[in-house]
């Protein structure tokens, strides 16, 4: 008797000491997600879930009409049109206060959720705490938790859909009846805010189920055939509610890029997918009854890793790794998936997931800093390298400070994105007055739209189109970022092919309308008699050619100093005069000509010395946005 008190004092003592441990984690990870919260716009799908909230709120349409991805998303633009309601009726704020609003909503949705996952479910047990609280540290999520997306909101119900099911264990009659409904409202929720997370549902019902158990009685419990129903449910709701399917991209894969966004994406979780392949494959290879359970053990590997090598195809960003790492840190959350992590913590394996903790610990503060693509080095945070993605820039870890520095993008950008939108904010009401016109750019229409449909202008038609669809005298508004891409006036060749300098010289009569740090808003088309913006245009069109897909940083020769870069790092420089000259210039050295234009190249820390001492004021320089190992022309 003495021995069974003693038993239950101690897992008692367990039991507090590590759900105490899961509420100072967890309050930690979200004063870490409060640190990069802001009223900063990341990336173009992140506008586009704005503007669809702000055209629902106002005139509620359930097909979503023209909506992004409206089919795959669609009950994520329906929890915005709810707070959007709510924002009108709470603050008088503008579009800035609004994009933060909705950044703040996202967060709460996201941390509520997988916090009480992560307390009332992990924490019972040191093992599966350390397991899931692995996702807070992850790369992935550090970028993710302070921004709208419709992958944070879904990840949000994804944790209250475990704490359901995890909480409704051994309940029978009406209540386990009613856990069952509330757990299949949750799937539905989840995979109706992004369809992805049906990708995740697999693995954690065999979790859920235990990982020693056989597979054949799963679907008669009624929690996991409700969790099924309510998934199907919301895709097939997607499907009849949309109006039309959204494109999909063709697949691809680049195994440099696929490294780097596994090493500063996934970051330390990468460790614990190979510690689970390495303890199947020793229970393989073993002698003995257990090898039938280790094959089931194998196939949850699999169905674990599904996320992963489904976005490996398509990976455009290293968000697109944050379901991978949902799905195999929040496992840690079921009792059935218990045993088979503290078997790993107590194998040899378990230096596998002391490397991965350290992995994902030690670069809140280190980073990489590149001298090339072959060499580098450890560095504080504040030093660390930034690496282009089509996100816009993340970082090779000094993550708290990136965090820092991502909660006031806004005001001072770490990429082109915050830039152009910051350029559209700072567009007046009156500069179309009440006519319509049309948004055209290279991949960021969106934010132009979300600018005009916040001040109720009305635009032509919906999304943004090509230069070359644009009828004579219609109005026009476009980013100058844009003009050196190919895609804004042709849909053949690539983004990264130059822009037909005669389609560029078209525009040549719009003027400047919003401008910041370095991106400008451009009015053209109808009566666009102005020359403000012609030497922008023309420089554009004169360097289209040699910018091959960087993204560049324009000023005028008289203000290079505002393109001086916060590293030391060697950049690519342009120097180009628009109105051309003599390539023999002594000044301009070894100048060249292109376009009817004389310009130079160079690559430094620093443009060539003689442009301290240009002072014609056709003269431009240009800085690439990233460090010249980057040029994306030698890939």
């Amino acid at each position: 008797m003495g021995d069974l008190k003693t038993a239950e004092r101690t897992f008692l003592g367990v039991w507090v000491s590590s759900r105490c441990a899961a509420i100072v984690v967890v309050l930690l990870a979200g004063a870490l997600g409060w640190l990069g919260l802001g009223q900063t716009i990341r990336e173009s799908d992140q506008a586009s879930l704005l503007l669809g909230a702000l055209n629902l709120s106002r005139d509620w349409q359930p097909s979503g009409a023209g909506l992004y991805n409206y089919e795959n998303q669609w009950f994520t633009y329906w929890i915005l049109c709810g707070f959007g309601r709510l924002f009108d009726l709470l603050s008088d704020g503008g579009v800035e206060q609004f994009v933060g609003f909705f950044n703040t909503v996202a967060l709460v949705i996201c941390w509520g959720g997988v916090s009480a996952a992560v307390v009332f479910a992990a924490g019972r047990s040191w093992a599966g705490l350390a397991v899931a609280s692995g996702v807070f540290l992850s790369p992935v999520w550090l970028m993710s938790l302070p921004l709208l997306s419709s992958n944070v909101i879904s990840a949000g119900f994804l944790g209250l859909w475990i704490v359901a099911m995890e909480m409704g264990k051994g309940r029978e009659g009406k209540l386990g009846w009613g856990i069952a409904v509330v757990s299949g409202a949750l799937a539905f929720c989840a995979v109706g805010c992004r369809v992805d997370a049906a990708f995740v549902l697999p693995a954690w019902a065999v979790a859920w189920w235990g990982l020693g158990r056989g597979w054949v009685g799963m679907l008669r419990e009624n929690r996991l055939w409700l969790s099924v129903v309510g998934a199907v449910a919301a895709v097939v709701i997607g499907r009849l509610l949309s109006a039309e399917a959204s494109g999909s991209w063709s697949p691809f894969f680049h195994w440099k890029t696929f490294a780097g966004f596994t090493v500063f994406g996934l970051g330390g979780v990468a460790f614990w997918f190979v510690a689970l392949f390495v303890m199947g494959i020793v229970g393989l290879v073993g002698r003995g009854s257990g090898r039938r359970d280790t094959w089931l053990k194998l196939v949850w590997v699999a169905l674990l890793l599904f996320p992963v090598v489904f976005y490996a195809r398509v990976l455009f960003s290293p968000r697109h790794f944050l379901t991978g790492a949902l799905v195999v840190t929040l496992s840690g959350c079921f009792a059935g998936a218990e045993v088979m992590w503290a078997n790993i913590f107590r194998s040899k394996a378990r230096w596998l997931m002391f490397a991965g903790w350290a992995s994902l610990v030690l670069p809140l503060v280190v980073g990489v800093r590149l001298q090339s693509l072959s060499a580098g080095k450890l560095t504080l945070g504040a030093d660390a390298t930034e690496f282009p993605t089509t996100d816009g820039n993340w970082v090779m870890g000094g993550y708290v400070h990136f965090l820092r520095r991502l909660s006031s993008a806004s005001i001072r950008p770490i990429d082109h994105n915050q830039r152009v939108w910051g350029a559209w904010c700072r567009v007046p009401a009156d500069a179309v007055g009440d006519e319509s016109f049309n948004v055209v750019s290279a991949g960021l229409s969106s934010y132009g739209r979300l600018w005009a449909t916040w001040h109720k202008k009305a635009l032509q038609r919906d999304g943004g189109g090509l230069a070359s669809r644009i009828s004579d005298g219609e109005m026009v508004l476009f980013d100058d970022r844009s003009l050196t891409k190919k895609r804004m006036f042709s849909t053949r060749g690539k983004n990264n092919e130059p822009a037909p300098l005669s389609a560029v010289r078209n525009l040549s009569g719009a003027s400047i309308v919003g401008e910041f740090q370095s991106a400008r808003i451009l009015k053209g088309g109808r009566d666009s008699s102005s020359t403000e913006g012609g030497e922008l245009l023309a420089r554009s069109g004169a360097i289209s050619g040699l910018v091959k897909g960087n993204g560049m940083l324009f000023e005028p020769a008289a203000e290079w100093t505002k393109l001086l870069p916060r590293s030391s790092d060697e950049y690519i420089w342009i120097v180009v005069d628009v109105l051309g000259g003599e390539v023999g210039d002594p000044d301009w050295g070894e100048a060249r000509e292109f376009n009817g234009v004389r310009y130079q190249v160079w690559e430094g820390s620093k443009p060539p010395n003689f442009v301290e001492s240009i002072s014609t004021m056709s003269a431009w320089v240009a800085r690439s946005e990233l460090p010249r190992f980057f040029n994306v022309s030698n890939y």
